[in-house]
């Protein structure tokens, strides 16, 4: 695997900078045309045999463990090593060396008659929009990779991916699910996530549900929470939630202390921030510091991180995450088996329980797979073809694509926090347990 630069220490107290200014037309005339082709050139293609539990048939199986590839594939992120995203940026990528590392030890990707190494490119892109369009087409013209996987955000993969597009190279995003991605009429860029609509609004769906009256919702003023704020707003308000107070914030904030008492005096019974981890650490920290206690806590990653607990301790119980995923829900797995074995595996091997990012990184990596091997080439057009026509589970949810290149099958959760533990509370079709409303004040949980 080449790596370049080498990771550094995550930075916890870093907020995003994406770098937006360089505009998709710019991108578009800067970059030069050549479309490279393939690493190597496949053979006749010949069906493939399946694995444990695949979910659909033996056409979108995983190969089984054959003799040493002589054939390598080559597969390119430029990924948040430094800069805001550099925690979520760490995880996504030890979620893509998690499926080579297991794909390689079975023997590879069978590909037709042949059997493919994974090798693994990662480019630190800083966490800015700019940089990761640069090392992208570095990715494709200098490294000769053969397929993309995105960075982390969608601002950052709106930009990346004019350049991913321009040289018809396929970009498949593990998490990037703005809408206004995918009516840009792009042809080469996927995504594996939930629909933005299907996650933004989980949280107002759950205030009707418990009886929520009055909600205030802060978001970092960035491309998808600002765009799940809206949702989640648009969504409580049409359920008979009045939300008093809607405010976005620096990109770069430090101190939410002037929210936190704005908050207060409006008295909203449910409090959401739609931002990034270190976003939602910070609101409970200074709302905790304050004294201002709400009734309910809308979060989306936080919860998902081992340090989350570590640093509320007894105060984690409660806190309502919405989540696309949780392993205890069991899906279906070609290469994994399931996402309870892929978490119980990664747990071993890591010492540490995946979140989100490691998992819907190391589900990419399987859909791409199973692209390869359905399509039975290297070729870039014939495994768009087949992703285009895939319908099957991962170890992260299930996945079905509509024309624009988004998972419309995608399925989201809300979990919550009960005695120390990660729960999943809604749907009903899924939940473990009812959930625990309201939140008692700070020191009582």
């Amino acid at each position: 695997m080449k790596e370049t630069p080498a990771l550094t220490r995550m930075n916890r107290r870093a907020f995003v900078r994406l770098g937006l200014g360089l505009s998709g037309a710019a991108l578009l005339a800067a970059c030069t045309p050549a479309a490279p082709s393939p690493t190597a050139a496949p053979a006749k293609p010949a069906a493939p045999a399946a694995t444990a539990a695949p979910a659909k048939p033996a056409a979108t199986a995983a190969p089984a463990k054959a003799a040493a590839p002589t054939k390598t594939l080559k597969f390119g992120a430029a990924i948040s090593a430094t800069g805001a995203l550099t925690r979520e940026g760490g995880f996504l990528r030890e979620g893509y060396q998690f499926w080579a590392d297991t794909v390689n030890a079975a023997g590879g990707i069978k590909v037709g008659n042949d059997a493919y190494k994974i090798e693994l490119v990662f480019l630190d892109d800083q966490s800015d929009g700019a940089t990761s369009a640069k090392l992208v087409e570095k990715l494709i013209t200098e490294d000769k990779v053969d397929f993309l996987f995105g960075p982390m955000g969608s601002g950052i993969t709106e930009v990346a991916s004019v350049v991913s597009e321009r040289y018809r190279k396929i970009m498949l995003s593990p998490l990037a699910s703005t809408q206004r991605l995918f009516d840009r009429g792009f042809k080469y860029l996927f995504n594996h996530t939930s629909p933005i609509e299907k996650l933004g609004g989980l949280h107002a769906e759950m205030w009707k549900l418990l009886g929520v009256k009055t909600a205030a919702i802060v978001t970092p003023d960035d491309v998808y929470p600002l765009a799940s704020a809206n949702v989640q707003k648009a969504i409580a308000e049409q359920g008979g939630v009045q939300v008093v107070y809607f405010q976005k914030f620096p990109k770069d904030t430090h101190d939410m202390s002037s929210m936190i008492t704005d908050m207060k005096r409006l008295a909203p019974e449910a409090v959401s921030v739609t931002g990034y981890v270190e976003n939602e650490l910070l609101l409970i920290r200074q709302a905790r510091e304050q004294g201002v206690n709400f009734k309910y806590y809308g979060l989306l990653d936080a919860p998902s991180t081992e340090d989350f607990f570590q640093i509320m301790a007894k105060d984690a119980n409660y806190m309502f995450e919405a989540n696309p995923w949780d392993p205890s829900i069991g899906w279906k797995d070609p290469v994994f088996g399931d996402s309870k074995k892929f978490a119980a595996d990664y747990k071993a091997k890591k010492g540490k329980e995946p979140t989100l990012f490691q998992s819907a990184a190391a589900a990419s990596g399987v859909v791409l797979q199973q692209a390869l091997m359905k399509a039975g080439s290297t070729d870039t057009d014939k495994v768009r073809e087949a992703m285009l026509a895939l319908d099957l589970q991962t170890l992260n949810m299930p996945l079905k694509y509509n024309e624009k290149g988004q998972n419309i099958a995608g399925t989201a959760v809300v979990l919550q926090v009960q005695d120390g533990k990660r729960t999943v509370v809604y749907p009903d079709s899924v939940a473990a347990a009812k959930p625990k409303y309201p939140t008692p004040p700070w020191g009582q949980r």
